[in-house]
């Protein structure tokens, strides 16, 4: 098979069994072949930092000391049109907290911070940085590498789904669970979404970089074409824009984009 994905449920969803069935069921029948299953545990995954490195500038936005830290120049129009206030007189006020900060504040568990979270919404900041009005050992994931041979843009948005459930075609994995969300009794929507699928050959390689140790990613066919050193590499995450322009394309596409940068 010539592509190759990599992918994990997500804690939430990982307390039901049928969840996690429906996921390999709907991968087998499009074809995508499942190998590799890990499951990571709660404390492996705090260990590990396996989040952190995947997801770069939002985790170290997330547990930055104070809002001191966070790259809030230039943010002030952006953050005063969605919340009303002045930027300037929030920082004063000590009520702009990174993650950790305000989960400590408030005493909420991670769980209910993210559920805080996905009921308010959020305002994009700056790359990685997202800020949301809140008034005020997890479960782990099971980890999986795929293959496929159908065009990345298909396995995006006809296996695994849109990144918003509720607009995901219904033969995906993310749109079938979202339509019996009820009946397993599960929170699925744009944050809660189930399940990981790296959605390019570069966010699969990043991944990998994040997830798995260096002695198996160098081996990794694209690291070697790509042929950058691995901190080149891994600064991209980083770049939104980029990741979000290279969504769905295949090998070819990607490669060629990136060597266009250089």
């Amino acid at each position: 098979m010539k592509h190759r994905s990599f992918g994990y449920v997500k804690p939430h969803a990982m307390g039901s069994q049928a969840v996690v069935t429906a996921i390999g069921d709907i991968f087998e029948a499009a074809g995508v072949r499942v190998s590799g299953l890990k499951r990571v545990s709660g404390a492996e995954l705090a260990r590990g930092g396996f989040f952190d490195r995947q997801h770069g500038a939002a985790a170290r936005h997330a547990l930055a000391p104070d809002a001191a830290a966070l790259p809030l120049g230039g943010a002030g129009e952006a953050f005063e049109a969605a919340f009303g206030e002045p930027l300037d007189k929030v920082l004063a006020a000590g009520t702009l907290l990174p993650a950790e900060a305000a989960r400590a504040k408030l005493g909420l568990s991670p769980d209910e911070l993210l559920r805080e979270w996905a009921e308010h919404g959020a305002t994009r900041l700056a790359p990685g940085l997202y800020v949301a009005h809140l008034e005020q050992d997890g479960p782990g994931v099971m980890t999986f590498e795929l293959a496929f041979d159908m065009p990345w843009r298909d396995f995006n948005e006809v296996v695994v789904g849109d990144e918003s459930p509720a607009g995901a075609l219904e033969e995906s994995i993310r749109g079938f669970l979202y339509d019996r969300r009820d009946a397993l009794a599960m929170r699925i929507d744009r944050y809660d979404n189930v399940v990981h699928a790296s959605a390019s050959p570069l966010e699969a390689l990043l991944d990998r970089m994040a997830w798995q140790t260096p002695a198996k990613w160098r081996r990794d066919p694209f690291f070697k074409r790509l042929g950058a050193d691995a901190a080149a590499l891994d600064a991209l995450r980083d770049d939104e824009d980029l990741l979000a322009s290279l969504r769905g394309l295949d090998e070819d596409a990607v490669a060629a984009a990136l060597a266009g940068r250089r």
